[in-house]
Order: structure tokens, then sequence, then C-alpha cells
């Protein structure tokens, strides 16, 4: 049967690559996450990131939005650093999708991390910074002037 639906080709073509080690696959993606990109820091990061990540994978079928979403819990740390590992998850999966190693993108499925932006607060000038800031603007254009037509 198994020879017929080869012969129909009602078989996963992607069989051979989800049985495969995802190890295996992380080691012919990273040549060309090396060859293109930012810098050599972010590349290694990436790659520290990959590996972590790959490390709870056996086979690539395990590649899963739920695999996925286990491994961010367990990452320490904020919801910024948690979205810097979804980053370098997606970029392999990315390659994954591009070499038809995988029928479906998981990440589809995993919520972005919430949070992780920083906003500066705000705060009004004291008296004397206020005072400092009226005399500049007072002085500035007289000095200016007298500089240039001396």
């Amino acid at each position: 049967t198994a020879l017929e639906r080869g012969q129909a080709e009602m078989t996963d073509p992607r069989k051979e690559h989800l049985e495969r080690p995802a190890l295996k696959h992380l080691e012919e993606f990273l040549p060309f996450m090396r060859a293109k990109g930012k810098s050599e820091k972010d590349k290694d990061r990436k790659e520290a990131v990959l590996r972590a990540f790959a490390a709870t994978l056996k086979p690539l079928s395990d590649l899963t939005a739920i695999a996925v979403d286990r491994y961010l819990t367990g990452v320490k740390g904020s919801a910024g650093n948690r979205k810097k590992h979804l980053s370098a998850i997606s970029v392999w999966v990315a390659w994954l999708l591009k070499k038809d190693r995988i029928a479906s993108n998981p990440l589809d499925r995993v919520d972005v991390p919430a949070g992780g932006k920083k906003t500066k607060e705000r705060r009004a000038l004291a008296v004397t910074q206020v005072q400092k800031l009226l005399d500049a603007t007072r002085r500035r254009p007289l000095t200016a002037f007298v500089d240039r037509y001396k």
C-alpha cells in the first residue's frame, strides 16, 4: 500500500526531513545565517538561542507551536528578551519553509510576548534649569551678532 501511495504521490515529500534530528537542520542553516545579517555579536546571540531551542527538539517534526511556546515560557528575563528569542527562531523557521523542509509555519499560532517597550518618563524642568535656559536664549543672539561683526 505504501508503495502504491508513493507511486500516486500521496506520501509526504517532507517525511525524510521531518524524521531527521532538528540539530542537523540547524547545522545546515547556520552557514546561511552567518553569511548574511548584522554584526558577529548578533549572529553569535542568534546561534546560541537556536542551539538552545533545537536542543529541546528531537526530530524536526517536534517543531510545533506548543514546543515554541514551551521554550519561550522557560526563557528568563523580560518580554523583550523573549521577543529576541522568538525573532531568532523565526529566521530559522523561515529558512525551513523556504527549503521546503516543513509544510507550514508553526509560529503563526505563537503569541508574541507582550511588553518590553521602554518608555521615557517626562518631567518638568526645575526652576533653576528654566532660568538657565531663558538666560541662554537672551545671551545667544547678542553674542553671535557681536562675534560675527567684530
